[in-house]
């Protein structure tokens, strides 16, 4: 299976650098729209079968954009629950735990207060994940999601270590390729270069 692991395009949040986790629904910006409009023709000679998408609203608007395919909602592709961090800043969240994000990364046990941990992600995903690895043929399916749950997915797919996770740079509207056939685990492509689209024209 060709599988398209993409994230969401830019929503205000992003723009203002909070943490949107499992409870902000988020939608996109201008720039977020324009950068729809890049994935949207990059996929326009694919075959698309199926487009799984995360239930919350940006990454429902991103996936309905790249395909005619109506989005299959999936509720284990919602992003990792931030708890107690939810909406805040990246500065803020530094200010107030400065060593969380390493804790997070290097023990995948660690949960974000009153919220999950990149174990609890992998849990959820794996039937998901399970089931994508035993499809035959060789159809394209595409997941939208978030960025931890893009670097949870991914390190399932490859079968690596989910300490490794941090070591993908997934920002918004990128686009990795990775064969899902568990024999294989090959990675094709880790895209980032649609997130700058619209950065000189739209000022958030």
């Amino acid at each position: 299976m060709k599988l398209y692991i993409i994230r969401h395009c830019q929503t205000a949040g992003n723009a203002s650098f909070k943490l949107q986790g499992a409870k902000t629904p988020g939608q996109l910006t201008e720039r977020g729209r324009l950068q729809l409009a890049a994935l949207k023709r990059f996929f326009s000679q694919e075959k698309i079968q199926t487009v799984y998408s995360s239930p919350l609203e940006r990454a429902l608007q991103t996936a309905r954009g790249l395909s005619t395919n109506k989005p299959v909602t999936r509720p284990e592709l919602n992003e990792i629950d931030f708890g107690d961090l939810e909406g805040t800043t990246h500065e803020e969240t530094k200010a107030q735990e400065p060593d969380l994000f390493d804790q997070i990364f290097d023990t995948p046990t660690k949960r974000f207060p009153n919220g999950e941990s990149l174990q609890d992600v992998q849990n959820r995903i794996q039937p998901l994940v399970k089931r994508l690895q035993g499809e035959k043929g060789n159809p394209t399916v595409v997941i939208v999601g978030h960025n931890i749950l893009n670097r949870v997915l991914l390190a399932t797919f490859l079968d690596i270590p989910l300490e490794a996770c941090r070591m993908f740079k997934l920002k918004n509207a990128s686009i990795a390729e990775i064969d899902a056939n568990p024999l294989h685990r090959r990675l094709y492509l880790l895209h980032n270069g649609f997130a700058s689209i619209g950065k000189e024209k739209v000022k958030e």
